[in-house]
């Protein structure tokens, strides 16, 4: 079986001035937010240790494409995807880049859950959702979950079963360039099996 490691490495969404190393529904987005990937150069810069009391030192990152995002994604409405209307517990549809791929997410007070993902080809409902992580998350905690869902690529059955791990196995402060600190975040580790 193939994994797939997703290192989440800061969550400072919405969070970074909390005085606390918890992730909680305050964190959730709304419609209308978007998120910016850069892409960097990360040639010196390592992880580091888990723990509290972290400081990562990234004040070397550079980024790859000048200071321009290199991937934009936007939380809309689940109305706006063309899955929307499948899937009853979803609250929020983020799309990709392009705008042609959308992820259906439930984020309540409690968590967030992954019930569906769509695009111009391949439509997936996930039958056992993804719980992604609940709330209050914080330094030291672990969650797993199984999902699966089905789906159809045009005439092609899609079948898509697997295991969500989340550890919050490090908290501290970050150093980015130029000189930008912030302070109370923590590191997640999410592992799809």
């Amino acid at each position: 079986m193939k994994k797939i490691y997703i290192l989440l490495f800061i969550f400072f969404v919405k969070n970074y001035a909390n005085a606390q190393y918890t992730i909680t529904s305050a964190s959730n987005p709304t419609v209308g937010d978007i998120e910016l990937v850069y892409n960097c150069d990360t040639t010196g810069i390592k992880p580091g240790p888990t723990g509290t009391g972290q400081v990562w030192n990234y004040t070397l990152l550079s980024f790859q494409t000048g200071t321009a995002a290199t991937q934009t994604s936007s939380y809309l409405a689940t109305s706006a995807a063309p899955c929307g209307s499948l899937v009853a517990n979803a609250n929020i549809a983020k799309t990709d880049d392009q705008g042609v791929s959308y992820s259906l997410m439930g984020y309540t007070n409690t968590g967030m859950t992954g019930y569906a993902y769509c695009n111009n080809s391949i439509t997936i409902i996930f039958t056992n959702p993804q719980n992604l992580i609940n709330y209050p998350f914080t330094y030291g905690m672990a969650s797993s979950d199984t999902y699966s869902g089905t789906g159809a690529q045009g005439t092609v059955a899609v079948v898509l079963n697997g295991t969500v791990s989340v550890t919050a196995d490090a908290a501290g402060s970050i150093n980015l360039p130029p000189g930008k600190t912030f302070f109370n975040g923590i590191e997640i580790l999410r592992l799809y099996a």
